[in-house]
């Protein structure tokens, strides 16, 4: 009696997705068995070959919104965790140690809108981004992240929607903005911060001297502060709870008080989201993407489908944080 064997394909530490990104997973680097290096055989594949090529299908995503302009960004997938302690996923640029005053946008960012590679030397990244494949209670209910983007979540913690979630932190969608309202990274701001208000209006940074110009930081924590940018015709919530939340607290929206299922809200209770709201596009916008089509020079009011970007939506509930740092 012979035993049936699986042909599977050899897993694959840097992948070249087919949209330009580049992501280099350090599970399958070091062999560790877990994350994106999950051996578990699913029909014809193994859950970490699922898993990565959900990946690249958030980074193709991306690049059917942005013009990389024949740039080929590199983004390091870090190891994943499997203890459900943390947040699901922590998605960054690298900036510099000691950057000037001023609005940076981070190595990803800088990578895409120049052309020139910040980090050229092998194993420097543009980005970096960790899963944490535990599973979790929400509720009384037990949830796991589906890992297959070609079919549905079904509820549970969707793969890809955390992945894009995390890629557009990556992208610039991050505040430097401390609970003291100095910068978290020295004397720099990000380009996001540039746009954030307080609720009447001000801006929390002054775009000339770079400072944190509100009398007070309660302003952080009043749950009124909004995003405003450039070309937007309203501006959004942006989250702000009365106790700050270090990596949560001004680098989202507030689905809440906007009562709109923003891709970029602070948390998930689970399902698809899987699409960039004309909001969260209008913010690559004004971070200075090239983006296809004239998503840059048509904005919108919100509730409207404008060029077919739209947000898929799910049941708000019991969150589970999705954190940026």
């Amino acid at each position: 009696m012979f035993a049936a064997f699986i042909s599977l394909p050899e897993a694959e530490a840097t992948v070249n997705c087919s949209g330009g990104f580049i992501l280099d997973f350090a599970d399958v680097d070091q062999a560790t068995g877990i994350g994106f290096d999950d051996p578990t055989i699913v029909t014809s594949s193994t859950l970490g070959q699922i898993r990565q090529n959900t990946a690249c299908a958030v980074f193709d995503y991306l690049a059917s919104v942005i013009d990389l302009g024949g740039t080929t960004p590199d983004v390091l997938v870090d190891l994943s965790q499997t203890d459900g302690t943390g947040p699901l996923a922590t998605g960054s640029a690298y900036y510099p140690n000691s950057a000037a005053s001023g609005f940076i946008g981070g190595t990803l960012h800088d990578h895409i809108t120049t052309g020139v590679d910040p980090t050229p030397a092998a194993n420097d990244f543009d980005g970096r981004i960790v899963v944490d494949f535990g599973n979790r209670t929400i509720g009384s209910s037990a949830v796991s992240i589906h890992s297959d983007y070609t079919t549905g979540s079904g509820g549970q913690l969707d793969l890809f929607s955390i992945l894009l979630h995390e890629s557009m932190h990556a992208l610039g969608f991050s505040s430097f903005i401390d609970a003291n309202g100095l910068s978290a990274v020295g004397t720099a701001y990000s380009l996001f911060d540039e746009y954030l208000q307080d609720g009447g209006g001000t801006p929390l940074i002054n775009p000339t001297g770079y400072y944190f110009q509100p009398s007070t930081t309660a302003d952080l924590t009043g749950n009124a502060l909004r995003y405003f940018g450039p070309g937007n015709s309203l501006p959004q919530a942006v989250y702000s709870p009365f106790a700050f939340q270090g990596g949560s607290s001004l680098s989202h929206f507030d689905d809440i008080r906007d009562n709109f299922l923003y891709l970029m809200r602070p948390g998930t209770s689970g399902g698809d989201d899987r699409m960039l709201s004309m909001a969260e596009v209008d913010v690559l916008c004004d971070l200075n993407y090239s983006l296809y089509g004239s998503a840059c020079s048509n904005r919108y009011p919100v509730g409207v489908d404008d060029d077919n970007l739209t947000v898929n939506v799910t049941t708000p509930g019991v969150q589970a944080c999705i954190n940026v740092l």
